[in-house]
């Protein structure tokens, strides 16, 4: 992901050497790999026993705008606890 960003930065500092299509082409990979960066981020979790309990690690993606951020909330309350 920082590797991501780092690209992404070098690219928007040196936006003179490409053209707008490429920079309109980029845009829209950025897009698409952030989707999927989520995507993978989502299908994440990672369950451990602790002391005898069950201790659920996942990510959310901060990213997004408010509503989705809710609604993976929603999603993680709906799993865990039966609602």
């Amino acid at each position: 992901m920082k590797t991501f960003k780092r690209m992404k930065d070098y690219i928007l500092e040196n936006r003179d050497l490409i053209g707008q299509r490429e920079s309109l082409q980029l845009s829209m990979e950025t897009a698409n790999n952030r989707i999927e960066i989520s995507k993978i981020n989502s299908d994440m979790i990672n369950v451990y026993q602790m002391s005898g309990n069950q201790i659920t690690v996942r990510t959310l993606d901060l990213n997004l705008p408010f509503d989705e951020i809710v609604g993976q909330l929603n999603t993680i309350a709906k799993t865990h606890f039966d609602l």
